[in-house]
Parts: C-alpha cells; sequence; structure tokens
C-alpha cells in the first residue's frame, strides 16, 4: 500500500487496513477479489 520504506506511510496504512477490517468487516466475508475491492472503494467513497 507504501510506494516506499517511509515507518509513517506504513503506520497510516495499518491504520487504513484496520480500519477497513474492524468498521466494515470486509475480512468476515469470503468473497471473491474483484468483489472485496468494490466494497473497499465504496467504503472509502462513504
Amino acid at each position: 500500500m507504501t510506494q516506499n520504506s517511509d515507518p509513517y506511510e506504513n503506520a497510516v496504512a495499518e491504520r487504513i487496513n484496520g480500519i477497513l477490517k474492524q468498521e466494515f468487516d470486509i475480512d468476515k466475508y469470503n468473497v471473491e477479489t474483484k468483489l472485496r475491492r468494490r466494497i473497499v472503494d465504496e467504503s472509502i467513497e462513504i
């Protein structure tokens, strides 16, 4: 998710992943990658 090895950027990326998993229950659904990506994209637009 990050382009370089900046520790701050990695922390931000990890936080975003945590929010998606906890708040939107992304990891609870057994769906294919395309659908999961669409769910994430729609969640970000909210």
